[in-house]
């Protein structure tokens, strides 16, 4: 396995972006392009606490910092409270947890101390999606249908990027699987480095801080480690020929009965 740096650069213009990364379906990342915001700095565990610790939402269960996978429905989820997270000091045997919930609508005062990024503030179908994870956790290699946008507000993120091109080479999951976003080859183990499953794959790896975005075009897949206790947002939206394809996969998850 080959793994470059992923470009990178500072804020863009709305016509830079659009012209640039969004327009060639290149991943770039931009450094200190939300620095600007209160939550950097307002977001400490006391706070999140003081305003929204009863908030309530499905949690990833990570034995040994790595996502449980149902063979029949998915993601294995445990309900727990934003509270219940940030004092959760993690099981001998490793269980953590990766906390999200839908941004939009929940967060009362607190949107006040952030604005959605500049390059999709003024798309009509934006979901924003916040996350904790403590540091050591594991998001496996995986891809998204829409366009995303991550914003580091607290902690380190390391990120390793593959383009779509590269999905034969990643192993990925049959997609009659229980998870067919995933893919099975782990770019931080010896086997990815040295060994036959990672012969040939060529990707990118970028450490993300507080104030940083990672753009990521659709179908990237992507993998990250928390370095450090994280606290982000990530916003997605849809070209117009994904729209479809997004609707049938949320329906076909539907009909199966799938968490992912």
């Amino acid at each position: 396995m080959r793994l470059e740096p992923l470009e990178e650069t500072g804020t863009l213009s709305l016509e830079e972006f659009r012209r640039g990364p969004f327009a060639r379906r290149r991943p770039v990342v931009l450094r200190g392009a939300v620095r600007h915001w209160a939550a950097l700095g307002l977001w400490t565990d006391a706070y999140l606490k003081k305003h929204i610790g009863a908030l309530e939402a499905e949690a990833y269960v990570m034995p040994k910092g790595r996502i449980r996978i149902d063979r029949a429905a998915g993601f294995e989820l445990r309900r727990m409270s934003v509270r219940a997270f940030l004092d959760d000091p993690g099981r001998a045997d490793g269980e953590r947890y990766v906390f999200r919930t839908s941004f939009d609508g929940r967060f009362g005062a607190l949107t006040a101390d952030l604005s959605a990024p500049v390059y999709c503030a003024e798309r009509s179908d934006l979901r924003r999606n916040f996350w904790m994870a403590r540091a050591g956790v594991i998001t496996q290699l995986h891809f998204d249908l829409p366009d995303n946008v991550i914003a580091m507000v607290r902690g380190r993120k390391r990120f390793f990027v593959f383009p779509p091109s590269a999905r034969d080479e990643l192993a990925p999951m049959p997609w009659f699987s229980s998870t067919p976003p995933l893919a099975r080859l782990d770019p931080e183990s010896l086997e990815a480095m040295v060994g036959p499953l990672g012969r040939g794959v060529r990707g990118h790896r970028v450490d993300l801080d507080a104030g940083d975005l990672l753009y990521l075009p659709p179908r990237f897949y992507h993998h990250a480690r928390a370095l450090e206790d994280c606290v982000s947002l990530n916003h997605w939206w849809c070209r117009p020929p994904t729209r479809a394809l997004l609707a049938a996969s949320d329906a076909y998850k539907r009909i199966r009965g799938l968490v992912i």
